[in-house]
């Protein structure tokens, strides 16, 4: 008695039109930087400063992402507002500054954070960086955009200092021919980097 040798209910011949090649299977895969921009906005919530710092250096796409208005506008949002760090109020609201300018922001004040000392008594501080000029000789001073300070000496010469020049040796402008006490100043910015200053006597 013989007996056909068929495939068994379970299998599938070698020679079905139903066996599907690996090759035709769809290969549905996402990489990282296929993310829509709004999971990649919220995933810089959860990650330090240094490791956003470190995803720029690691391809074009992601430097992109990382230099975004909108990515700025989320990490001085978490990182810095949100804790409250000083922010200044001419950055406000953060729709209207530049991404560099958030970025830069951002950075200093964090940068702040970790250098601001919170009253530990078995630290001993020293001044490193100063500038050398008698309190008393001070009649006027105003700090602008948290990097520039102007300062009138003796009620007549004026002088721009840029508190981002680690060595402080001498300012960046002095006027010697201005006369009379500083009594008031309004700053006007123009765009990014210019800024106005109108000093009233």
């Amino acid at each position: 008695m013989s007996t056909s040798a068929g495939p068994r209910p379970n299998q599938v011949s070698p020679n079905s039109q139903d066996v599907v090649s690996s090759d035709e299977v769809p290969q549905n895969r996402t990489s990282f930087l296929d993310l829509p921009e709004d999971i990649f906005l919220g995933l810089l919530e959860w990650l330090e400063m240094s490791d956003i710092l470190n995803l720029r250096r690691a391809c074009k796409r992601l430097k992109t992402l990382t230099q975004l208005h909108s990515s700025w506008v989320v990490l001085a949002t978490c990182h810095v507002i949100g804790n409250k760090l000083p922010w200044p109020a001419w950055a406000l609201p953060l729709s209207d500054v530049p991404s560099v300018t958030l970025e830069h922001l951002t950075l200093r004040a964090l940068r702040m954070e970790r250098l601001w000392d919170f009253g530990s008594e078995d630290t001993e501080r020293k001044l490193s960086r100063f500038i050398q000029r008698p309190w008393e000789s001070i009649t006027w001073i105003r700090l602008i955009r948290s990097r520039w300070l102007v300062i009138q000496q003796g009620g007549a010469t004026l002088e721009l200092w840029d508190l981002e020049d680690v060595e402080y040796k001498q300012p960046n402008l002095t006027i010697d021919s201005f006369e009379g006490i500083v009594d008031g100043s309004v700053v006007r910015s123009k765009g990014e980097s210019a800024v106005t200053m109108i000093i009233s006597t």
